[in-house]
Protein backbone atom coordinates (compact mmCIF):
# COMPACT_ATOMS: atom_id res chain seq x y z
CA UNK A 1 0.00 0.00 0.00
CA UNK A 2 1.04 3.59 -0.48
CA UNK A 3 1.09 6.06 2.35
CA UNK A 4 -1.96 4.52 3.85
CA UNK A 5 -3.69 3.63 7.05
CA UNK A 6 -1.28 0.66 7.44
CA UNK A 7 1.79 2.89 7.48
CA UNK A 8 0.07 5.46 9.65
CA UNK A 9 -0.97 2.79 12.15
CA UNK A 10 2.41 1.07 12.16
CA UNK A 11 4.41 4.27 12.56
CA UNK A 12 2.05 5.42 15.30
CA UNK A 13 2.74 2.22 17.22
CA UNK A 14 6.47 2.59 16.41
CA UNK A 15 6.53 6.11 17.81
CA UNK A 16 4.68 5.10 20.96
CA UNK A 17 6.93 2.07 21.55
CA UNK A 18 10.14 4.04 20.99
CA UNK A 19 8.97 6.76 23.37
CA UNK A 20 8.04 4.19 26.00
CA UNK A 21 11.40 2.42 25.62
CA UNK A 22 13.31 5.69 25.93
CA UNK A 23 11.31 6.69 28.97
CA UNK A 24 11.85 3.29 30.59
CA UNK A 25 15.59 3.43 29.86
CA UNK A 26 16.02 6.95 31.24
CA UNK A 27 13.81 6.28 34.24
CA UNK A 28 15.49 2.97 35.13
CA UNK A 29 19.04 4.34 34.57
CA UNK A 30 18.34 7.29 36.82
CA UNK A 31 16.82 5.09 39.52
CA UNK A 32 19.74 2.63 39.41
CA UNK A 33 22.29 5.45 39.46
CA UNK A 34 20.52 7.17 42.36
CA UNK A 35 20.36 3.91 44.29
CA UNK A 36 24.03 3.19 43.53
CA UNK A 37 25.10 6.72 44.58
CA UNK A 38 23.10 6.30 47.79
CA UNK A 39 24.83 2.98 48.40
CA UNK A 40 28.26 4.54 47.81
CA UNK A 41 27.39 7.39 50.16
CA UNK A 42 26.43 4.90 52.88
CA UNK A 43 29.62 2.91 52.26
CA UNK A 44 31.73 6.08 52.52
CA UNK A 45 29.95 7.01 55.75
CA UNK A 46 30.57 3.59 57.26
CA UNK A 47 34.18 3.62 56.05
CA UNK A 48 34.82 7.10 57.47
CA UNK A 49 33.36 6.10 60.84
CA UNK A 50 35.63 3.06 60.93
CA UNK A 51 38.82 4.92 59.93
CA UNK A 52 38.63 8.16 61.92
CA UNK A 53 40.08 6.70 65.14
CA UNK A 54 43.23 5.68 63.25
CA UNK A 55 44.13 9.34 62.86
CA UNK A 56 43.74 10.43 66.52
CA UNK A 57 47.31 9.55 67.71
CA UNK A 58 48.97 11.25 64.76
CA UNK A 59 46.78 14.35 65.16
CA UNK A 60 47.54 14.58 68.86
CA UNK A 61 51.26 14.18 68.10
CA UNK A 62 50.91 16.66 65.18
CA UNK A 63 52.96 14.35 63.01
CA UNK A 64 51.96 15.67 59.58
CA UNK A 65 54.43 13.53 57.67
CA UNK A 66 53.12 10.31 59.18
CA UNK A 67 49.58 11.58 58.65
CA UNK A 68 50.23 12.09 54.93
CA UNK A 69 51.85 8.69 54.62
CA UNK A 70 48.87 7.06 56.35
CA UNK A 71 46.26 8.58 54.07
CA UNK A 72 48.16 7.50 50.95
CA UNK A 73 48.50 3.94 52.22
CA UNK A 74 44.81 3.76 53.10
CA UNK A 75 43.80 5.08 49.65
CA UNK A 76 45.68 2.22 48.00
CA UNK A 77 43.68 -0.24 50.10
CA UNK A 78 40.19 1.26 49.77
CA UNK A 79 40.54 3.22 46.48
CA UNK A 80 39.01 6.33 48.02
CA UNK A 81 40.47 9.81 48.31
CA UNK A 82 41.13 10.72 51.92
CA UNK A 83 41.49 14.23 53.28
CA UNK A 84 42.17 15.32 56.89
CA UNK A 85 41.13 18.89 57.69
CA UNK A 86 42.04 20.86 60.81
CA UNK A 87 39.32 22.59 62.80
CA UNK A 88 40.40 25.93 61.35
CA UNK A 89 39.96 24.63 57.79
CA UNK A 90 43.57 23.93 56.92
CA UNK A 91 44.21 20.71 55.02
CA UNK A 92 46.50 18.57 57.17
CA UNK A 93 46.76 15.68 54.71
CA UNK A 94 45.36 14.62 51.33
CA UNK A 95 45.91 11.33 49.54
CA UNK A 96 45.87 12.85 46.04
CA UNK A 97 47.21 16.38 46.44
CA UNK A 98 49.84 18.55 48.13
CA UNK A 99 48.24 19.91 51.28
CA UNK A 100 50.46 23.00 51.17
CA UNK A 101 49.02 24.04 47.80
CA UNK A 102 45.41 23.43 48.79
CA UNK A 103 43.20 26.30 49.89
CA UNK A 104 41.47 26.53 53.22
CA UNK A 105 38.39 24.23 53.44
CA UNK A 106 36.58 26.13 56.20
CA UNK A 107 33.84 27.16 53.74
CA UNK A 108 33.21 23.67 52.42
CA UNK A 109 29.65 22.63 53.24
CA UNK A 110 30.61 19.11 54.28
CA UNK A 111 33.26 20.53 56.66
CA UNK A 112 30.79 22.95 58.22
CA UNK A 113 28.20 20.23 58.85
CA UNK A 114 30.81 17.83 60.21
CA UNK A 115 32.04 20.47 62.67
CA UNK A 116 28.43 20.79 63.83
CA UNK A 117 28.30 17.06 64.41
CA UNK A 118 25.75 16.46 61.59
CA UNK A 119 26.03 13.92 58.74
CA UNK A 120 27.82 15.57 55.84
CA UNK A 121 27.08 14.04 52.44
CA UNK A 122 27.49 16.13 49.28
CA UNK A 123 27.96 15.73 45.53
CA UNK A 124 29.72 18.67 43.89
CA UNK A 125 32.63 19.67 41.67
CA UNK A 126 35.98 19.66 43.48
CA UNK A 127 37.65 23.09 43.58
CA UNK A 128 41.06 21.39 43.61
CA UNK A 129 40.60 18.67 40.97
CA UNK A 130 37.77 20.35 39.04
CA UNK A 131 35.81 17.09 38.73
CA UNK A 132 32.43 15.97 40.10
CA UNK A 133 32.87 14.04 43.36
CA UNK A 134 30.92 12.50 46.23
CA UNK A 135 31.94 13.72 49.70
CA UNK A 136 31.45 12.13 53.11
CA UNK A 137 32.81 14.02 56.15
CA UNK A 138 32.87 12.95 59.86
CA UNK A 139 34.40 14.68 62.89
CA UNK A 140 37.48 13.14 64.59
CA UNK A 141 37.07 13.40 68.35
CA UNK A 142 39.47 12.98 71.27
CA UNK A 143 38.09 13.06 74.78
CA UNK A 144 34.79 14.50 73.51
CA UNK A 145 36.50 17.28 71.65
CA UNK A 146 36.61 17.65 67.83
CA UNK A 147 40.25 17.85 66.84
CA UNK A 148 39.83 17.46 63.03
CA UNK A 149 37.51 16.37 60.22
CA UNK A 150 37.99 13.25 58.13
CA UNK A 151 36.61 13.55 54.59
CA UNK A 152 36.31 10.68 52.14
CA UNK A 153 35.53 11.38 48.49
CA UNK A 154 35.07 9.45 45.30
CA UNK A 155 34.81 10.57 41.64
CA UNK A 156 31.30 10.49 40.19
CA UNK A 157 32.80 9.39 36.88
CA UNK A 158 34.01 6.26 38.61
CA UNK A 159 30.46 5.53 39.65
CA UNK A 160 29.22 6.06 36.07
CA UNK A 161 32.01 3.81 34.82
CA UNK A 162 30.95 1.08 37.18
CA UNK A 163 27.34 1.45 35.95
CA UNK A 164 28.26 0.91 32.29
CA UNK A 165 27.79 -2.91 32.37
CA UNK A 166 24.43 -2.49 34.04
CA UNK A 167 23.33 0.04 31.42
CA UNK A 168 24.45 -2.26 28.65
CA UNK A 169 22.30 -5.04 30.06
CA UNK A 170 19.32 -2.66 30.28
CA UNK A 171 19.86 -1.47 26.71
CA UNK A 172 20.12 -5.07 25.47
CA UNK A 173 16.94 -6.04 27.27
CA UNK A 174 15.05 -2.99 26.00
CA UNK A 175 16.31 -3.60 22.45
CA UNK A 176 14.92 -7.13 22.56
CA UNK A 177 11.63 -5.85 23.93
CA UNK A 178 11.57 -3.11 21.26
CA UNK A 179 12.08 -5.64 18.47
CA UNK A 180 9.33 -7.86 19.85
CA UNK A 181 6.98 -4.90 20.27
CA UNK A 182 7.65 -3.70 16.73
CA UNK A 183 6.98 -7.18 15.38
CA UNK A 184 3.72 -7.34 17.27
CA UNK A 185 2.82 -3.82 16.10
CA UNK A 186 3.56 -4.75 12.48
CA UNK A 187 1.42 -7.88 12.67
CA UNK A 188 -1.42 -6.05 14.44
CA UNK A 189 -1.36 -3.13 12.00
CA UNK A 190 -1.48 -5.60 9.14
CA UNK A 191 -4.27 -7.52 10.85
CA UNK A 192 -6.16 -4.26 11.42
CA UNK A 193 -5.73 -2.79 7.92
CA UNK A 194 -6.01 -5.92 5.76
CA UNK A 195 -9.85 -5.84 5.80
CA UNK A 196 -9.74 -2.14 4.97
CA UNK A 197 -7.42 -2.90 2.03
CA UNK A 198 -9.82 -5.56 0.77
CA UNK A 199 -12.77 -3.19 1.21
CA UNK A 200 -10.91 -0.54 -0.78
CA UNK A 201 -10.14 -2.92 -3.66
CA UNK A 202 -13.73 -4.13 -3.68
CA UNK A 203 -15.01 -0.53 -3.68
CA UNK A 204 -12.84 0.25 -6.73
CA UNK A 205 -14.34 -2.73 -8.56
CA UNK A 206 -17.86 -1.59 -7.69
CA UNK A 207 -17.01 1.94 -8.85
CA UNK A 208 -16.21 0.65 -12.36
CA UNK A 209 -19.44 -1.36 -12.52
CA UNK A 210 -18.38 -4.78 -11.22
CA UNK A 211 -20.85 -5.79 -8.50
CA UNK A 212 -19.47 -9.32 -7.97
CA UNK A 213 -16.88 -8.73 -5.18
CA UNK A 214 -17.81 -9.55 -1.58
CA UNK A 215 -15.63 -8.95 1.49
CA UNK A 216 -15.45 -11.57 4.24
CA UNK A 217 -13.92 -10.59 7.61
CA UNK A 218 -13.37 -13.23 10.32
CA UNK A 219 -13.72 -10.78 13.16
CA UNK A 220 -16.37 -9.63 15.58
CA UNK A 221 -15.64 -5.91 15.75
CA UNK A 222 -16.73 -2.81 13.82
CA UNK A 223 -14.76 -3.90 10.73
CA UNK A 224 -16.99 -6.97 10.50
CA UNK A 225 -20.04 -4.71 10.67
CA UNK A 226 -18.51 -2.44 8.01
CA UNK A 227 -17.83 -5.40 5.70
CA UNK A 228 -21.37 -6.74 6.16
CA UNK A 229 -22.82 -3.27 5.48
CA UNK A 230 -20.62 -2.96 2.36
CA UNK A 231 -21.78 -6.35 1.04
CA UNK A 232 -25.40 -5.41 1.68
CA UNK A 233 -24.91 -2.05 -0.06
CA UNK A 234 -23.33 -3.72 -3.12
CA UNK A 235 -26.22 -6.18 -3.33
CA UNK A 236 -28.76 -3.35 -3.14
CA UNK A 237 -26.82 -1.33 -5.71
CA UNK A 238 -26.79 -4.32 -8.04
CA UNK A 239 -30.55 -4.76 -7.68
CA UNK A 240 -31.11 -1.03 -8.14
CA UNK A 241 -28.94 -0.94 -11.26
CA UNK A 242 -30.77 -3.91 -12.73
CA UNK A 243 -34.07 -2.19 -11.99
CA UNK A 244 -32.89 1.06 -13.57
CA UNK A 245 -31.59 -0.78 -16.64
CA UNK A 246 -34.88 -2.63 -16.95
CA UNK A 247 -36.85 0.60 -16.62
CA UNK A 248 -34.56 2.32 -19.10
CA UNK A 249 -35.08 -0.49 -21.60
CA UNK A 250 -38.83 -0.26 -21.10
CA UNK A 251 -38.68 3.52 -21.50
CA UNK A 252 -36.63 3.24 -24.69
CA UNK A 253 -39.11 0.69 -26.03
CA UNK A 254 -42.05 2.94 -25.18
CA UNK A 255 -40.39 6.02 -26.67
CA UNK A 256 -39.52 4.12 -29.84
CA UNK A 257 -43.14 3.01 -30.20
CA UNK A 258 -44.56 6.52 -29.78
CA UNK A 259 -45.60 7.97 -33.12
CA UNK A 260 -45.33 11.55 -31.87
CA UNK A 261 -42.00 13.33 -31.73
CA UNK A 262 -40.70 13.65 -28.17
CA UNK A 263 -37.99 16.02 -26.98
CA UNK A 264 -36.63 16.58 -23.46
CA UNK A 265 -34.66 19.81 -22.90
CA UNK A 266 -32.62 20.97 -19.94
CA UNK A 267 -32.77 24.50 -18.53
CA UNK A 268 -30.20 25.69 -21.10
CA UNK A 269 -32.13 24.37 -24.08
CA UNK A 270 -29.84 21.37 -24.61
CA UNK A 271 -31.44 18.12 -25.78
CA UNK A 272 -31.39 15.44 -23.07
CA UNK A 273 -33.53 12.90 -24.87
CA UNK A 274 -35.08 12.57 -28.33
CA UNK A 275 -37.05 9.61 -29.66
CA UNK A 276 -36.87 8.15 -33.17
CA UNK A 277 -40.03 9.92 -34.30
CA UNK A 278 -38.50 13.33 -33.56
CA UNK A 279 -35.30 12.38 -35.39
CA UNK A 280 -37.41 11.51 -38.43
CA UNK A 281 -39.30 14.79 -38.15
CA UNK A 282 -36.19 16.95 -38.07
CA UNK A 283 -34.17 14.55 -40.28
CA UNK A 284 -31.26 14.58 -37.83
CA UNK A 285 -29.97 11.14 -36.71
CA UNK A 286 -27.91 12.60 -33.85
CA UNK A 287 -29.68 15.11 -31.60
CA UNK A 288 -28.71 14.32 -28.04
CA UNK A 289 -26.42 16.86 -26.40
CA UNK A 290 -27.09 19.58 -29.00
CA UNK A 291 -29.08 22.79 -28.57
CA UNK A 292 -32.63 22.56 -29.86
CA UNK A 293 -32.30 25.68 -32.04
CA UNK A 294 -29.42 24.01 -33.88
CA UNK A 295 -31.87 21.28 -34.94
CA UNK A 296 -35.02 23.34 -35.55
CA UNK A 297 -34.53 26.98 -36.43
CA UNK A 298 -38.02 28.38 -35.98
CA UNK A 299 -38.86 31.57 -34.10
CA UNK A 300 -42.31 30.25 -33.15
CA UNK A 301 -40.74 27.29 -31.34
CA UNK A 302 -38.41 29.69 -29.53
CA UNK A 303 -41.40 31.78 -28.44
CA UNK A 304 -43.30 28.73 -27.14
CA UNK A 305 -40.32 27.47 -25.11
CA UNK A 306 -39.51 30.93 -23.77
CA UNK A 307 -43.11 31.55 -22.70
CA UNK A 308 -43.32 28.14 -21.03
CA UNK A 309 -40.11 28.78 -19.07
CA UNK A 310 -41.16 32.25 -17.97
CA UNK A 311 -44.76 31.41 -17.02
CA UNK A 312 -44.08 27.81 -15.89
CA UNK A 313 -47.17 26.57 -17.69
CA UNK A 314 -48.06 24.52 -20.76
CA UNK A 315 -47.94 26.26 -24.14
CA UNK A 316 -49.19 25.09 -27.53
CA UNK A 317 -48.71 26.16 -31.09
CA UNK A 318 -48.43 24.97 -34.69
CA UNK A 319 -45.21 24.68 -36.66
CA UNK A 320 -44.52 23.95 -40.32
CA UNK A 321 -41.60 21.50 -40.51
CA UNK A 322 -40.48 19.98 -43.80
CA UNK A 323 -43.85 20.56 -45.53
CA UNK A 324 -45.80 19.08 -42.61
CA UNK A 325 -47.86 20.78 -39.91
CA UNK A 326 -47.15 19.79 -36.29
CA UNK A 327 -49.03 20.66 -33.12
CA UNK A 328 -46.27 21.47 -30.60
CA UNK A 329 -46.95 21.09 -26.87
CA UNK A 330 -44.36 22.45 -24.42
CA UNK A 331 -44.74 21.30 -20.82
CA UNK A 332 -42.36 22.31 -17.98
CA UNK A 333 -41.50 19.84 -15.24
CA UNK A 334 -41.14 20.80 -11.58
CA UNK A 335 -37.55 19.75 -10.92
CA UNK A 336 -34.54 21.67 -12.28
CA UNK A 337 -36.73 23.28 -14.98
CA UNK A 338 -36.52 20.65 -17.78
CA UNK A 339 -39.05 20.84 -20.61
CA UNK A 340 -41.02 18.15 -22.42
CA UNK A 341 -41.78 19.07 -26.03
CA UNK A 342 -44.09 16.88 -28.15
CA UNK A 343 -44.68 17.14 -31.90
CA UNK A 344 -48.01 15.76 -33.19
CA UNK A 345 -48.45 15.52 -36.96
CA UNK A 346 -51.75 17.24 -37.80
CA UNK A 347 -51.07 17.61 -41.52
CA UNK A 348 -53.85 15.21 -42.52
CA UNK A 349 -56.24 16.83 -40.06
CA UNK A 350 -55.39 20.27 -41.44
CA UNK A 351 -55.85 18.98 -44.98
CA UNK A 352 -59.25 17.53 -44.16
CA UNK A 353 -60.17 20.67 -42.27
CA UNK A 354 -59.28 22.76 -45.30
CA UNK A 355 -61.30 20.43 -47.55
CA UNK A 356 -64.27 20.73 -45.20
CA UNK A 357 -63.88 24.49 -44.95
CA UNK A 358 -63.65 24.84 -48.74
CA UNK A 359 -66.63 22.53 -49.17
CA UNK A 360 -68.76 24.52 -46.73
CA UNK A 361 -67.69 27.79 -48.30
CA UNK A 362 -68.28 26.61 -51.85
CA UNK A 363 -71.57 24.93 -50.94
CA UNK A 364 -72.77 28.06 -49.14
CA UNK A 365 -71.93 30.20 -52.13
CA UNK A 366 -73.70 27.78 -54.45
CA UNK A 367 -76.80 27.56 -52.24
CA UNK A 368 -77.14 31.29 -51.70
CA UNK A 369 -78.18 32.03 -55.29
CA UNK A 370 -80.96 29.40 -55.65
CA UNK A 371 -82.22 30.14 -52.14
CA UNK A 372 -82.45 33.82 -52.95
CA UNK A 373 -84.35 32.94 -56.12
CA UNK A 374 -86.71 30.60 -54.25
CA UNK A 375 -87.38 33.27 -51.65
CA UNK A 376 -88.17 35.82 -54.32
CA UNK A 377 -90.57 33.52 -56.16
CA UNK A 378 -92.26 32.52 -52.89
CA UNK A 379 -92.84 36.16 -52.03
CA UNK A 380 -94.24 36.77 -55.56
CA UNK A 381 -96.54 33.76 -55.35
CA UNK A 382 -97.72 34.84 -51.90
CA UNK A 383 -99.01 38.11 -53.37
CA UNK A 384 -100.95 36.32 -56.12
CA UNK A 385 -102.07 33.12 -54.34
CA UNK A 386 -105.38 32.47 -52.76
CA UNK A 387 -105.93 32.41 -49.02
CA UNK A 388 -106.02 28.61 -49.16
CA UNK A 389 -102.40 28.39 -50.46
CA UNK A 390 -101.10 31.31 -48.44
CA UNK A 391 -100.33 29.19 -45.34
CA UNK A 392 -98.25 26.75 -47.38
CA UNK A 393 -96.30 29.56 -48.98
CA UNK A 394 -95.70 31.10 -45.52
CA UNK A 395 -94.19 27.79 -44.31
CA UNK A 396 -91.99 27.58 -47.42
CA UNK A 397 -90.91 31.19 -46.92
CA UNK A 398 -90.05 30.62 -43.23
CA UNK A 399 -87.90 27.59 -43.94
CA UNK A 400 -86.27 29.31 -46.89
CA UNK A 401 -85.41 32.24 -44.62
CA UNK A 402 -83.93 29.79 -42.11
CA UNK A 403 -81.79 28.21 -44.83
CA UNK A 404 -80.64 31.63 -46.02
CA UNK A 405 -79.57 32.53 -42.49
CA UNK A 406 -77.81 29.21 -42.14
CA UNK A 407 -75.88 29.81 -45.36
CA UNK A 408 -74.92 33.29 -44.17
CA UNK A 409 -73.66 31.90 -40.87
CA UNK A 410 -71.72 29.15 -42.62
CA UNK A 411 -70.07 31.75 -44.82
CA UNK A 412 -69.26 33.83 -41.75
CA UNK A 413 -67.67 30.83 -40.02
CA UNK A 414 -65.72 29.88 -43.13
CA UNK A 415 -64.47 33.44 -43.40
CA UNK A 416 -63.33 33.54 -39.76
CA UNK A 417 -61.58 30.17 -40.05
CA UNK A 418 -59.45 31.29 -42.93
CA UNK A 419 -55.75 31.56 -41.91
CA UNK A 420 -55.59 34.82 -43.82
CA UNK A 421 -58.44 36.26 -41.76
CA UNK A 422 -57.46 39.64 -40.27
CA UNK A 423 -59.51 41.74 -37.86
CA UNK A 424 -60.08 45.41 -38.62
CA UNK A 425 -59.31 46.69 -35.15
CA UNK A 426 -60.31 50.13 -33.91
CA UNK A 427 -60.77 51.90 -30.62
CA UNK A 428 -64.23 50.88 -29.35
CA UNK A 429 -66.58 51.94 -26.57
CA UNK A 430 -68.01 48.52 -25.66
CA UNK A 431 -70.77 50.03 -23.52
CA UNK A 432 -72.05 52.08 -26.47
CA UNK A 433 -71.79 49.02 -28.70
CA UNK A 434 -73.84 46.93 -26.25
CA UNK A 435 -76.48 49.66 -25.93
CA UNK A 436 -76.81 49.85 -29.73
CA UNK A 437 -77.42 46.10 -29.86
CA UNK A 438 -80.03 46.43 -27.08
CA UNK A 439 -81.94 48.90 -29.25
CA UNK A 440 -82.10 46.26 -32.01
CA UNK A 441 -83.84 43.78 -29.68
CA UNK A 442 -85.98 46.29 -27.80
CA UNK A 443 -89.15 45.55 -29.79
CA UNK A 444 -88.82 41.77 -29.45
CA UNK A 445 -88.20 42.12 -25.73
CA UNK A 446 -91.27 44.29 -25.25
CA UNK A 447 -93.35 41.80 -27.22
CA UNK A 448 -92.29 39.00 -24.85
CA UNK A 449 -92.43 41.29 -21.77
CA UNK A 450 -88.70 40.80 -21.11
CA UNK A 451 -86.62 43.49 -19.43
CA UNK A 452 -83.26 43.97 -21.27
CA UNK A 453 -80.67 45.74 -19.12
CA UNK A 454 -77.16 46.97 -20.08
CA UNK A 455 -74.76 48.10 -17.28
CA UNK A 456 -71.04 48.87 -16.97
CA UNK A 457 -68.71 49.40 -14.02
CA UNK A 458 -67.23 52.90 -13.54
CA UNK A 459 -64.00 53.58 -15.37
CA UNK A 460 -64.53 50.93 -18.04
CA UNK A 461 -61.48 51.16 -20.32
CA UNK A 462 -61.78 51.57 -24.06
CA UNK A 463 -61.14 48.40 -26.07
CA UNK A 464 -59.08 47.96 -29.22
CA UNK A 465 -60.83 45.43 -31.46
CA UNK A 466 -62.96 44.75 -34.53
CA UNK A 467 -66.27 46.64 -34.01
CA UNK A 468 -68.19 44.62 -36.64
CA UNK A 469 -67.22 41.26 -35.15
CA UNK A 470 -67.82 42.39 -31.57
CA UNK A 471 -71.22 43.72 -32.50
CA UNK A 472 -71.93 40.34 -34.09
CA UNK A 473 -70.85 38.73 -30.79
CA UNK A 474 -73.34 40.80 -28.77
CA UNK A 475 -76.11 40.18 -31.35
CA UNK A 476 -75.65 36.38 -31.30
CA UNK A 477 -75.60 36.18 -27.49
CA UNK A 478 -78.55 38.52 -26.94
CA UNK A 479 -80.52 36.89 -29.78
CA UNK A 480 -79.91 33.47 -28.21
CA UNK A 481 -81.10 34.80 -24.82
CA UNK A 482 -84.24 36.45 -26.30
CA UNK A 483 -85.20 33.27 -28.22
CA UNK A 484 -85.16 31.03 -25.16
CA UNK A 485 -86.37 33.45 -22.45
CA UNK A 486 -90.14 33.65 -22.01
CA UNK A 487 -90.24 35.96 -18.98
CA UNK A 488 -87.98 37.79 -16.60
CA UNK A 489 -84.99 39.76 -17.84
CA UNK A 490 -81.74 39.67 -19.77
CA UNK A 491 -78.74 41.40 -18.16
CA UNK A 492 -75.69 42.50 -20.12
CA UNK A 493 -72.90 43.74 -17.83
CA UNK A 494 -69.38 44.99 -18.56
CA UNK A 495 -66.58 45.37 -16.01
CA UNK A 496 -62.90 46.14 -16.07
CA UNK A 497 -60.57 43.41 -14.82
CA UNK A 498 -56.81 43.19 -14.42
CA UNK A 499 -55.44 43.59 -17.96
CA UNK A 500 -58.84 42.79 -19.50
CA UNK A 501 -62.60 43.37 -19.78
CA UNK A 502 -65.26 40.96 -18.52
CA UNK A 503 -68.59 40.70 -20.36
CA UNK A 504 -71.54 38.83 -18.85
CA UNK A 505 -74.81 37.99 -20.62
CA UNK A 506 -77.33 36.41 -18.24
CA UNK A 507 -80.94 35.40 -18.87
CA UNK A 508 -83.78 33.84 -16.88
CA UNK A 509 -84.61 31.19 -19.44
CA UNK A 510 -85.06 27.41 -18.97
CA UNK A 511 -81.33 26.79 -18.48
CA UNK A 512 -79.14 24.02 -19.88
CA UNK A 513 -78.48 20.60 -18.39
CA UNK A 514 -74.91 19.85 -17.33
CA UNK A 515 -74.40 17.14 -19.98
CA UNK A 516 -75.06 19.67 -22.77
CA UNK A 517 -72.78 22.48 -21.57
CA UNK A 518 -69.47 21.10 -22.99
CA UNK A 519 -70.96 20.94 -26.52
CA UNK A 520 -73.06 24.10 -26.86
CA UNK A 521 -70.30 25.87 -28.84
CA UNK A 522 -70.20 23.13 -31.49
CA UNK A 523 -71.69 23.81 -34.91
CA UNK A 524 -75.33 22.77 -35.38
CA UNK A 525 -75.50 21.49 -31.80
CA UNK A 526 -78.81 22.41 -30.19
CA UNK A 527 -80.06 21.40 -26.76
CA UNK A 528 -83.72 21.09 -27.88
CA UNK A 529 -83.92 20.55 -31.69
CA UNK A 530 -87.71 20.93 -31.91
CA UNK A 531 -87.68 24.22 -29.98
CA UNK A 532 -84.75 25.45 -32.03
CA UNK A 533 -86.64 24.82 -35.25
CA UNK A 534 -89.65 26.67 -33.90
CA UNK A 535 -87.45 29.69 -33.07
CA UNK A 536 -85.71 29.58 -36.45
CA UNK A 537 -82.29 28.84 -34.97
CA UNK A 538 -79.42 27.57 -37.14
CA UNK A 539 -77.21 26.10 -34.38
CA UNK A 540 -74.30 28.29 -35.46
CA UNK A 541 -74.71 31.42 -33.34
CA UNK A 542 -72.66 30.27 -30.36
CA UNK A 543 -70.00 28.74 -32.61
CA UNK A 544 -69.63 32.13 -34.34
CA UNK A 545 -69.51 33.88 -30.95
CA UNK A 546 -66.71 31.60 -29.77
CA UNK A 547 -64.69 32.20 -32.94
CA UNK A 548 -65.02 35.97 -32.50
CA UNK A 549 -63.77 35.72 -28.91
CA UNK A 550 -60.83 33.50 -29.94
CA UNK A 551 -59.89 35.94 -32.72
CA UNK A 552 -59.53 38.58 -29.98
CA UNK A 553 -57.34 36.18 -27.88
CA UNK A 554 -60.10 35.88 -25.27
CA UNK A 555 -62.09 33.07 -23.76
CA UNK A 556 -65.81 32.32 -23.32
CA UNK A 557 -67.54 30.07 -20.79
CA UNK A 558 -71.14 29.12 -20.09
CA UNK A 559 -72.70 28.45 -16.69
CA UNK A 560 -76.24 27.13 -16.35
CA UNK A 561 -78.62 24.94 -14.40
CA UNK A 562 -82.10 23.78 -15.45
CA UNK A 563 -84.84 26.32 -14.63
CA UNK A 564 -82.27 28.84 -13.33
CA UNK A 565 -81.22 30.56 -16.53
CA UNK A 566 -77.93 30.68 -18.40
CA UNK A 567 -74.93 33.00 -18.06
CA UNK A 568 -72.16 33.53 -20.64
CA UNK A 569 -68.88 35.05 -19.39
CA UNK A 570 -66.39 36.49 -21.88
CA UNK A 571 -62.89 37.70 -20.94
CA UNK A 572 -61.23 39.95 -23.54
CA UNK A 573 -57.60 40.91 -22.85
CA UNK A 574 -56.59 44.53 -23.33
CA UNK A 575 -54.03 44.98 -26.10
CA UNK A 576 -52.10 48.12 -27.09
CA UNK A 577 -53.41 50.03 -30.07
CA UNK A 578 -51.58 49.31 -33.30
Amino acid sequence: MKKSIFLETFFSYLLIIVLVVLLVFLFSANIIRAQYVDSVQRSLGQLAAALRQNFVPLLVAQDDASLGKLVRELEKEIDVRITVIAVDGRVLADSQGDRRQMENHADRPEFILAMQGKPAQFSRVSSTLHRAMLYQAVPIRDNGRTIAVLRLSQFVSEIDRMLIPTRRKIITLLAVLLALALGVAFLYARYLTEPIKRLTLAAHQVAVGDFSPRVRVNRRDELRQLADAFNQMVEQQKMLLESVQRQQLELETILASIGEGLLVLDRDGRIILANQSFKKICRQPECQGRLYWEILRDSRLNDLIKRSLEQREDTRGELDINDCVYLVHVSPLAQERPLIVTFSDVSEYKRLEKIKRDFVSNLSHELRTPLTAIKGFVETLAEESSIQNHNYLEIINRHTERMVNMVKNLLTLAEMEEPRMRLEKKRIDLLQLAENVAVIFAARCRAKNIHLEVTASPGLPAFFGDPFRLEQLFINLVDNAVKYTERGKIAVSLAGRERGIEIRVKDTGPGIAAEHLPRIFERFYVVDPSRSREQGGTGLGLAIAKHIVLLHDGRIEAFSQPDQGTEFIIILPLVPEA
